[in-house]
């Protein structure tokens, strides 16, 4: 015989179960019209960004930009930390290719030879790629710019100041920092050897091969033991500002009048340094992060929604301490 006792607590099972039985759909619409914060737009797949590794600056703000454009549009944005490892790049790639949602593909390339055949088997799932700084068989278009005559300023800086300080004629050692596995390395350091040997025929160039600060630290060292004389230092900003510390450690001074650095790409660390009175940091170019993001994010929407796309161009500008302020990014 049922009691009343049994039939309140029946119903009250039952009312439990009525109410998670509603939370569990009400859960369940919910996944499927998730708000991917692009004002209510279902997901629209991923978009991926590879440079050379992690410890560039700039790159790392770009990335910042970039994330919040491309989520705001509706992707995931996928990035990676190859380490300057090829392979890994390579690799990378792959499994983003294999991801099934990946729309479109960005990288300033390690070794553009050495990622041929990953582009090839991205461009055989329909995937669209585009480089960044470079171009190679199997992209689709590029954010560019024109290196060899960002390398021919810097070396016309360099002349100039060397001309004023020791005389054209001067025996003078010059350090320059490019990678030479980048097609805007290799461009950069022509540029500046060609306007360097056109001034100045006695010119020495010792060029370091990389673009990282410990690149730019150990090679200072490295290069003094063979050229102890060495007070030029040029090349791509985070190697420019490891040979800086470099230098500071061997004593010499912020201010120095018989020393000349120059940098490419630079961040707001370089800019306190060229604000410092009469610095050794004589020569710097600026590329605006927001900038940059702003065209990189502008090829990968266009290729990821299957539009057309072309390369698109951008300029660095030359900065000073007079001009510092105008440049900083947040």
């Amino acid at each position: 015989m049922t009691t009343r006792l049994q039939t309140a607590r029946n119903g009250r099972a039952a009312v439990i179960l009525l109410a998670l039985l509603g939370l569990l759909l009400t859960g369940l619409s919910g996944c499927g019209s998730e708000d991917n914060g692009s004002g209510g737009e279902k997901d629209k797949g991923a978009i991926a960004m590879s440079f050379g590794g992690s410890d560039v600056y700039i790159w790392n703000q770009i990335l910042d930009i970039m994330r919040k454009d491309i989520e705001a549009s509706g992707y995931e944005f996928l990035t990676d930390d190859p380490q300057w490892d090829v392979a890994k790049q390579a690799s990378d790639w792959d499994t983003w290719a294999t991801r099934g949602d990946v729309k479109a593909i960005m990288g300033w390339p390690i070794e553009a030879n050495a990622l041929g055949p990953v582009t090839k088997r991205i461009n055989d799932k329909n995937i669209p790629v585009l480089g960044y700084a470079a171009t190679w068989d199997g992209v689709d278009a590029s954010f560019l710019t024109d290196a060899h005559k960002e390398g021919v300023a810097m070396g016309d800086d360099v002349a100039k100041w060397i001309t004023e300080k020791y005389g054209a004629d001067a025996a003078v050692d010059v350090g320059i920092f490019h990678t030479s596995d980048a097609q805007i390395g290799r461009d950069r350091l022509a540029g500046e050897k060609e306007a360097l040997e056109a001034a100045l025929p006695n010119v020495q160039i010792h060029h370091v091969n990389g673009i990282s600060r410990e690149v730019g630290y150990e090679g200072v060292k490295r290069v003094l033991t063979a050229h102890p004389d060495t007070k030029v230092w040029i090349g791509d900003n985070e190697a420019v500002l490891g040979a800086y510390k470099a230098l500071k450690e061997d004593g010499v001074a912020a201010d120095d009048p018989d020393y000349f650095l120059g940098a490419l790409d630079v961040t707001n660390e370089s800019l306190d340094l060229l604000k410092v009175k009469d610095s050794i940091l004589r020569s710097a170019y600026v590329y605006r992060p927001e900038d940059v993001a702003e065209v990189c994010v502008k090829l990968l929407l266009a290729a990821a929604a299957g539009e057309k796309v072309e390369d698109l161009y951008a300029s660095n500008s030359p900065v000073t301490a007079e001009t510092a302020d105008q440049f900083y990014t947040k």
